[in-house]
């Protein structure tokens, strides 16, 4: 899904009462933001606080790994694909020393 951008053979949003962009002579920074975050989901799986005591968030459930060199742990994490009829997501975590 790519917000923010009409659908439909040959309208733009300059028809729109924003009158942002043309069909060919201008193009916003908010078509290209919505195609842009997309691409930006595997930059934000992990975050860390590297204060007194080093903090790892996991902020999406994305099979992956991540080695965690103020913790000194290798992190990987397995999801089981969802289904529509589970309810349920199933998330392994494995930690090994590095």
């Amino acid at each position: 899904m790519i917000y923010m951008l009409p659908l439909g053979l040959g309208v733009s949003k300059a028809k729109t009462y924003h009158s942002w962009g043309t069909p060919f002579n201008s193009f916003w920074c908010c078509y290209g933001t919505g195609i842009e975050s997309f691409s930006k989901l595997g930059d934000s799986v992990y975050f860390e606080d590297k204060g007194k005591d080093p903090t790892l968030y996991i902020i999406q459930y994305i099979s992956s790994s991540f080695n965690w060199k103020s913790g000194k742990v290798l992190h990987n994490q397995t999801v089981d694909p969802v289904v529509s009829w589970d309810p349920y997501l199933r998330v392994t975590f494995m930690f090994s020393p590095v």
